[in-house]
């Protein structure tokens, strides 16, 4: 592969597009999919607002969304892989950091967006970089951070290749990125959160894990905007399940002809929302799923006293007895008799190691997600 057989770096149209609001704001199958998603959204954000305890999806959500935005970009490791973290393949432990790191990012993108006034920074775009490539991941050496000094290609034999915007223009367009961001000029913020996903892909600003930031951008975006309570709607799972078309889109927004441009965008908008659609219909049913279970274990085990037991592995997916009695001042032979209830009785867990080091895995929770 030479660079020959790439086309020269893409300089693309600033945001806001023009002409774009303008061509589709009276585009019928455009306002119909736009507002079918606003209102799926709406639900799933409702749906959210009514629970006692929307804290409990968190991990769940946010784990399965790392594992998914990771596969995309090549990982194999599953959700039981990171949660057990028995494996011997070096493969899968590297995959295991990256989806640990995707993780780390969301919490702090979540924290960033809140201390520094709700919105997105290239700081924060920065800095997501650098967690997601931090640990000696794949990609730790391409200048975690940092914007590319040195031209970078995609290769596609399928698609076309594509060359991102030259490193010399990266900062500016950055700059125009996030401008764009703390306005308002399209129809909707959904329209904005997916022009903003295509722009950062093409503008491909790293030398290595653009795609996982700009998955990223998206609930961090909607939940800067007041969109979302806190950033737990994901939509790489669509990506993931529908990844030709995904790709396709976005490359045709690229490649296309000037004067096919307005249909490439909508297109490829059209394909954004239908996503938010399909991933809030899903999202309301895992999130029933989800609680039904919390609902089923803590009348299991009865006293409130050990709610909090049920809490912690809702939120870590796995626990130590040792640990919970530290940690919750529960006594040991109390730990161990729900514990030891939920696992030989229900199956709600399953118990690994000796008793010296004893660790229990959320296997029932992680059926429903995986």
């Amino acid at each position: 592969m030479n660079i020959s057989d790439f086309p020269k770096p893409h300089i693309l149209d600033k945001l806001p597009i023009e002409n774009l609001s303008f061509a589709l704001q009276t585009d019928r199958d455009f306002l119909s999919e736009m507002i079918r998603a606003e209102k799926c959204l709406s639900e799933f954000i409702g749906y959210l607002n009514n629970l006692p305890t929307p804290n409990i999806l968190i991990t769940s959500l946010t784990l399965q969304e790392a594992v998914l935005s990771s596969k995309i970009e090549g990982t194999i490791a599953t959700i039981s892989d990171v949660v057990q973290e028995n494996t011997t393949s070096e493969t899968i432990k590297n995959d295991i950091k990256e989806i640990e790191n995707y993780c780390k990012a969301i919490e702090y993108g979540r924290e960033e967006i809140i201390e520094k006034g709700k919105c997105i920074s290239k700081y924060l775009i920065k800095n997501l970089h650098v967690l997601l490539l931090s640990d000696n991941v794949r990609g730790a050496n391409k200048t975690p951070g940092c914007f590319k000094t040195e031209q970078n290609y995609i290769y596609n034999p399928k698609l076309g290749n594509y060359t991102p915007l030259p490193p010399y223009l990266t900062d500016e367009y950055i700059d125009n990125l996030v401008d764009y961001l703390r306005g308002t000029e399209e129809v909707s913020v959904l329209m904005q959160a997916a022009i903003m996903h295509a722009q950062f892909e093409m503008i491909h600003p790293f030398k290595d894990g653009n795609g996982r930031v700009g998955r990223l951008l998206i609930p961090l975006f909607l939940y800067s905007k007041d969109c979302l309570p806190s950033p737990i709607f994901y939509i790489s799972r669509y990506f993931s399940d529908n990844e030709d078309s995904y790709k396709e889109k976005l490359s045709n927004i690229s490649l296309n002809k000037e004067k096919d441009k307005l249909e490439s965008w909508k297109e490829w908008l059209l394909f954004f929302f239908k996503g938010i659609s399909f991933e809030s219909k899903r999202h309301i049913e895992t999130a029933k799923a989800i609680i039904d279970l919390y609902k089923e274990m803590t009348g299991v085990v009865g006293k409130t006293e050990y709610i909090p037991i049920i809490d912690e592995l809702f939120n870590k997916l796995k626990v130590e007895p040792k640990v919970l009695v530290q940690d919750l001042g529960i006594s040991d032979n109390s730990v161990r008799r729900v514990l030891k209830k939920l696992s030989e009785e229900n199956n709600y867990i399953t118990r690994h190691g000796t008793d010296r080091k004893t660790i229990y895995y959320f296997n029932k929770l992680v059926d429903i997600i995986e």
